[in-house]
């Protein structure tokens, strides 16, 4: 199995190295799998899942990528938010709906567009055993 090279953290991914990184000769195997800024524990977990499934290795994809899992570690810290202030606060005016959820919505429709943008969304066509099912008039009553 031909080794591994990952891309250092301390180069711009357009860098010289990155894009010598990218053509290896000899069959050497180049991981994507550091991202082009740091991310929390949630955009993290979400970068290693969609890198280890579809490998995308174009600048363009990583960085919206990188974006998306941006976007959930905000989304999450916002979530952790409202569950600590509570759904409903209490205003001077009265009960309200916390305005974080409004933002929380946002941020995750923001993250499904972007995910559709990669093609993350469609699922591989999987063949199903068995004849195809005439289609129209058999003959048959």
């Amino acid at each position: 199995m031909p080794p591994i090279v990952a891309a250092s953290s301390r180069e711009a991914p357009s860098s010289t190295a990155a894009i010598a990184n990218s053509r290896r000769a000899c069959g050497e195997i180049v991981a994507f799998d550091i991202p082009p800024r740091s991310l929390g524990s949630h955009g993290q977990r979400l970068w290693s899942q969609v890198q280890a499934e579809y490998q995308i290795s174009d600048i363009g994809g990583r960085e919206i990528l990188c974006q998306a899992c941006e976007l959930l570690d905000r989304a999450e810290r916002l979530r952790e938010e409202i569950d600590s202030d509570g759904e409903i606060i209490r205003t001077k005016n009265g009960p309200r709906v916390h305005p974080g959820i409004n933002q929380e919505t946002h941020l995750r429709v923001a993250i499904g567009k972007m995910l559709d943008r990669l093609g993350l969304n469609l699922e591989p066509v999987k063949p199903h055993g068995g004849q195809p099912r005439a289609i129209g008039w058999t003959g048959e009553r």
